[in-house]
């Protein structure tokens, strides 16, 4: 498996612990996996990594004030919008790491009735589903 795709494995666990203990993403853990991941890759891909988390930053923070100004309260939080962007920009199939996550944080959300949810934890087991399926399809499985 690729480099990337460890960074953040091992990133988003010591995440989403923190973020189920206490609703926040570690901004200290979190700036360290944007830091390895800009390392790890090709000095010629930054821009297209920067302008793709700047338009999923965008877009989600969009989305993310239409479901408050609709629910009247705080579903996810602006750490989990920084995380879901930097993990579409460096992700495999960004629509697909979306969706996953998306409908698992969905599904937990109206199984438990929270008014929030700890969003991390989603995102990584969406993150190791969509290296599983792409792994799988370049295997022919």
């Amino acid at each position: 498996m690729d480099k990337i795709f460890w960074i953040f494995f091992i990133f988003l666990i010591p995440l989403s612990l923190y973020d189920i203990k206490t609703h926040l993403i570690h901004k200290n853990i979190f700036y360290t996996l944007i830091l390895c991941s800009f390392l790890l890759c090709p000095i010629v891909l930054w821009p297209y990594y920067i302008i793709i988390t700047g338009v999923s930053f965008t877009s989600i923070g969009g989305i993310k004030l239409l479901l408050e100004r609709y629910r009247g309260h705080h579903i996810f939080g602006w750490g989990d919008v920084k995380l879901l962007s930097i993990c579409l920009a460096f992700c495999s199939n960004p629509p697909l790491l979306l969706i996953i996550s998306g409908l698992l944080g969905v599904i937990f959300l109206l199984l438990t009735h929270c008014k929030s949810i700890p969003f991390a934890p989603f995102l990584l087991l969406a993150w190791i589903l969509v290296k599983g399926l792409s792994y799988a399809y370049q295997l022919g499985i």
